[in-house]
C-alpha cells in the first residue's frame, strides 16, 4: 500500500513532466518513484517479518541500495527544480552513498552482517560516523539550493514548507522506535511528490487562468476587428485604446497620426511617463508601405501583451486602409480620373448650395468646350489630350475664386460655377475663360494650339435647378459654336440651337434608314502573348456630304430621342455577318466580337428575342459575344434589364462592364450583375508609374479576385502595355495596336499579327 502510494502520483507527476520540462527531471523522477516504491515495499516487508529469515540478510542489502538511489535523486530533483546544479556537493554525496554501499557489501564497518531477534541489523562501529557525514552533506546541499532564486517560485517555496514538519520528524526520531523511524524515513524521501504536486497543481492554475485571459482577449479583439473593419465606419482610434486599457492597463496608450515628420496624438489615455527606463511598445501603422501613424503603449508588458497590442495594431492597419481606399473610391467617384477635378455629381451637390446660399448675388455658370480636341487626339494621341485637359482644368481653377467650382462634365467640356456682381461681371469672365487659349499647352509632342468656346448663363434665383442652369449654359455654347464666337449668354427667346437640335435628330434617323451607319472594328489583343482574340464593333456616321459625326455627339442624340433599338439593330446585324464573312476565312475564323448595347435596349422585352433570331440568321455562336455596357448606366439597373443579362449569360454570352471607374458603381453592386469582365477606362491606362498606379493595380487586383477579365482600353505606348502586363492584364486595346479598321481589312491585320509574333519569337525579343 505504502509503496502504491508513493508510485501511483509519483507516475502521474512523471507522465505529465515528461512532456513539460527537461530530461534532468524527468529521468530524477523516474529513478526516484521506481527506488522510493522499492524502498517503501522492504521496509514494510522487514518490520512486519514478512520475508523468511534466510532472506533477511539479502532484503537488508537491497533495502541499503535503494536508500541510496531515494536519497540521491531526491537532491537531484530538487536541484532539477530550482534550475541550479551544485557539482562537488552532489559529487561527494555520491561518493559517500557509494562507500557506505560498497563498507555494506564489502567490510563489517557498517553491517556486521548479522540481524538481531527482532530480524534487524546488527550495525557496524563506521556506521555513526557515515551518517554524520551524510548528514552534513545532505545539509550543506540543501542550503546551497534553497539559498539559490530558483526557477520555479512555487517549487522554492514548496520546499521551504516541507523542509519544516521534515525538521520536525528528524528532531524527534530519537523517541521514535525502531520500526517508527524506518517508516518516516521513507515518508522524508517521499518528499519530492509534495513538491512536485504544488508545482504541477499551481501550472495547471495558471494556464487555466492564461487560457481564460487568452479567451476573452480573443473575444474581444474579434469583435473589436468586426466592428473596425465594417465598411463605411471610422477609424477606431478610440476603441482600440479603450481596449488596450482595460486589458492590459499600460501608464499611457496613444494613437498618433504621422505626415511626413509631423505626428499628431489623435487618441490618448493616462498621463505619460517623464522618467527614463520606462517600456515603451510602439506599433507602425501601415497600408499599402506607407506609414499612416503609430499604436504606443507605455508601461510593463508580457510577451502576451505585446503579441495582443500587435494584434491590435494590425486590426488598426486594416481599418486605415479600408478607410483610405473607401477615401480613394469617394475620390473617384466624384471626381474625374483624368484631370481630378470635380465631375457631374460632385458638381450638382455644389451648384445646389452655391444657388441656395446665394442671398441675391448672381450665381455665373460657364460651360467651356475644348474646339476640335478629337483632332488633337487623333493627330498626337490621347496622352497628348490627356495633358491638354488638364492644363486647361488648372487654367480655369485658377480664375475661379474661392468660393466657386471648375469641373468635367464630358470628354471636351468644363463647367465654371461662381458669385459674381453683374451679368457685365459674368461676361468679363467668360472673356476671361476664352484667354487660356493664348498660350499654347507645352506637350511631349510640342507646342499645341487650342481654342476655346464659352457658354455663358446666369440667375440670381436661389431656387433655379442647377441642372437647367448648365442646361442653359450649354445651349449658349452651342450657339457660340455654330456662329464661330468665342462666347456666348444664354437668351430666353433664342431657340435657334433647340431648331438645329432637331435637324441633327431627323438627320440620324434619317441615317439609320439609308444605312449611313457603318461599322469599324478595333482589335482586342492578348496582352502577355501579343495574340488578337477578337474585335470590338464601334458605330460610324458619315454624312452624304463626306462629313463624320463622331459617336459621342450622335449617340447621346439617339439615347435622348428613343432610336437606339433601331440604332443597335443597324449595327448589330452589321457586325454579325461580318462576323460570318471571317468565318469563311480559315485564319481569321472564330473570332470574338464585341458589341456595345445601352440598358434601355437590353431591357426590352423584345431584345433578347431580336437578338436570339441575328445569331441563329449569320450562324454565329453566342459564346464568342461579348455585350458592353458601360459603368454609369449600370448605378441603378431596372430589374428587367438584370433579368435579361441574366437570361442572355445563360445563353453562353459574355457580359463586360465597360469604362469601368467613371462612374459611381461599387464591387459589391457589380458582383450582382452577371459580369465576367471588366473594361477599364482609358484614363487609368495612361496612369504612370508612381503613386497613384497603385489605383489601378488594386482595381486589377479585386477583379482578379472577383474572377473578372480585365480589359485595359485606351492603349498607346509600350510603357503602358509593359505596366498593365504586370499589373496583371489579360487583354487591351488601343492605337499601339491598331486604330478601327474596315472589317475587309481584319484578315490581312491578323496576318501581320501573327507574321510579326513570329518574328519576335524569332528573334527573341
Amino acid at each position: 500500500m505504502l509503496a502504491g502510494f508513493v508510485l501511483f502520483p509519483a507516475l502521474v507527476s512523471l507522465t505529465v513532466w515528461r512532456k513539460r520540462e527537461s530530461p534532468a527531471i524527468w529521468i530524477g523522477t523516474t529513478v526516484w518513484a521506481l527506488s522510493l516504491a522499492g524502498l517503501a515495499y522492504t521496509t514494510v516487508g522487514l518490520v512486519v517479518g514478512a520475508f523468511p529469515p534466510d532472506t533477511v540478510g539479502s532484503w537488508l542489502s537491497v533495502r541499503t541500495v535503494l536508500f541510496a538511489i531515494s536519497l540521491f535523486s531526491m537532491f537531484w530533483m530538487l536541484q532539477a527544480l530550482a534550475g541550479r546544479w551544485f557539482p562537488v556537493l552532489t559529487g561527494v554525496l555520491a561518493g559517500i552513498l557509494i562507500t557506505r554501499v560498497v563498507l555494506w557489501f564489502t567490510t563489517d564497518l557498517i553491517w556486521l552482517h548479522t540481524v538481531n531477534a527482532n530480524d534487524l541489523p546488527n550495525y557496524g562501529p563506521a556506521r555513526g560516523w557515515f551518517l554524520l557525514a551524510q548528514l552534513l552533506v545532505e545539509a550543506a546541499l540543501l542550503v546551497a539550493v534553497l539559498s539559490k532564486r530558483w526557477k520555479s517560485a512555487v517549487a522554492r517555496r514548496a520546499t521551504f514548507w516541507v523542509m519544516i514538519p521534515t525538521v520536525i520528524v528528524v528532531a524527534i526520531s530519537p523517541l521514535l522506535t525502531s520500526d517508527q523511524f524506518e517508516f518516516v524515513g521513507v515518508a522524508i524521501l517521499a518528499i519530492p511528490v509534495l513538491i512536485l504536486q504544488a508545482v504541477l497543481l499551481n501550472d495547471l492554475a495558471q494556464q487555466y487562468q492564461q487560457a481564460k485571459m487568452r479567451s476573452e482577449r480573443e473575444t474581444r479583439l474579434a469583435q473589436f476587428g468586426r466592428e473596425a473593419l465594417t465598411p463605411g465606419q471610422t477609424v477606431p482610434s478610440q476603441a482600440a485604446i479603450s481596449l488596450i486599457v482595460d486589458v492590459i492597463c499600460p501608464t499611457y496608450c496613444e494613437v498618433v497620426e504621422t505626415s511626413g515628420f509631423e505626428r499628431r496624438p489623435v487618441v490618448t489615455s493616462g498621463t505619460r511617463p517623464t522618467e527614463t527606463g520606462t517600456t515603451t511598445t510602439t506599433i507602425a501603422l501601415e497600408s499599402g508601405g506607407r506609414t499612416l501613424g503609430e499604436l504606443v503603449v507605455v508601461g510593463p508588458v508580457t510577451a502576451e501583451d505585446s503579441v495582443f497590442i500587435r494584434s491590435v495594431g494590425l486590426v488598426l492597419s486594416a481599418s486605415l486602409a479600408r478607410s483610405e481606399m473607401e477615401k480613394q473610391l469617394r475620390n473617384q467617384a466624384l471626381h474625374d480620373a483624368v484631370t481630378g477635378l470635380p465631375n457631374w455629381a460632385l458638381l450638382q451637390d455644389r451648384m445646389a448650395r452655391l444657388c441656395t446660399r446665394s442671398g441675391g448675388r448672381m450665381v455665373v455658370v460657364l460651360c467651356c468646350d475644348i474646339h476640335e480636341l478629337r483632332v488633337v487626339n487623333d493627330e498626337y494621341g490621347h496622352h497628348v489630350g490627356d495633358e491638354l485637359l488638364k492644363e486647361v482644368g488648372v487654367r480655369l481653377t485658377n480664375l475661379a475664386i474661392k468660393d466657386g467650382t471648375v469641373a468635367r462634365v464630358s470628354g471636351d467640356e468644363f463647367v465654371v460655377t461662381q458669385y459674381v456682381d453683374d451679368q457685365d461681371a459674368a461676361d468679363k469672365l467668360a472673356g476671361l475663360a476664352t484667354t487660356i487659349s493664348f498660350d499654347p499647352l507645352s506637350s511631349t509632342a510640342g507646342p499645341i494650339r487650342f481654342d476655346v468656346r464659352v457658354g455663358i448663363a446666369a440667375t440670381r434665383d436661389p431656387q433655379v435647378d442647377p441642372d437647367r442652369l448648365v442646361r442653359d449654359a450649354e445651349i449658349a455654347l452651342m450657339r457660340a459654336k455654330t456662329t464661330s464666337t468665342k462666347s456666348a449668354a444664354f437668351d430666353r427667346n433664342d431657340r435657334e440651337l433647340g431648331s438645329a437640335r432637331r435637324k441633327i435628330v431627323r438627320s440620324l434617323s434619317a441615317a439609320i434608314k439609308d444605312n449611313e451607319i457603318y461599322v469599324e472594328y478595333q482589335p482586342l489583343v492578348e496582352l502577355s502573348t501579343r495574340r488578337v482574340r477578337g474585335f470590338e464593333a464601334l458605330a460610324r456616321w458619315r454624312k452624304p456630304d463626306g462629313t463624320t459625326v463622331p459617336p459621342l455627339e450622335f449617340i447621346p442624340i439617339a439615347e435622348a430621342n428613343q432610336m437606339m433599338d433601331r440604332l443597335t439593330e443597324t449595327i448589330f446585324d452589321q457586325a454579325l455577318a461580318q462576323a460570318a464573312c471571317w468565318d469563311e476565312d480559315d485564319d481569321i475564323a472564330d473570332l470574338g466580337l464585341s458589341l456595345n448595347i445601352t440598358p434601355d435596349v437590353i431591357g426590352g422585352a423584345a431584345f433578347v428575342p431580336l437578338f436570339t433570331k441575328q445569331l441563329q440568321s449569320h450562324g454565329i455562336q453566342a459564346r464568342r459575344i461579348t455585350l458592353e455596357l458601360t459603368e454609369s448606366s449600370l448605378e441603378t439597373p431596372q430589374e428587367d434589364v438584370v433579368r435579361n443579362l441574366h437570361a442572355l449569360r445563360e445563353m453562353g454570352l459574355k457580359i463586360s462592364l465597360d469604362d469601368f471607374g467613371t462612374g459611381y458603381s461599387t464591387f459589391d453592386r457589380m458582383l450582382k450583375l452577371p459580369v465576367q469582365e471588366l473594361k477599364i477606362d482609358r484614363s487609368y491606362t495612361g496612369i504612370g508609374p508612381g503613386p497613384h498606379r497603385q489605383i489601378v493595380t488594386a482595381v486589377i487586383d479585386l477583379a482578379h479576385r472577383s474572377e473578372l477579365q480585365v480589359v485595359a482600353e485606351g492603349i498607346e505606348t509600350v510603357e503602358q502595355l509593359h505596366m498593365l502586363v504586370k499589373d496583371g492584364c489579360e487583354i487591351g486595346q488601343g492605337y499601339y495596336f491598331s486604330r478601327p479598321m474596315a472589317g475587309d481589312a481584319v484578315s490581312s491585320y491578323v496576318r501581320r499579327s501573327k507574321l510579326r509574333l513570329l518574328d519576335e519569337l524569332g528573334t527573341g525579343t
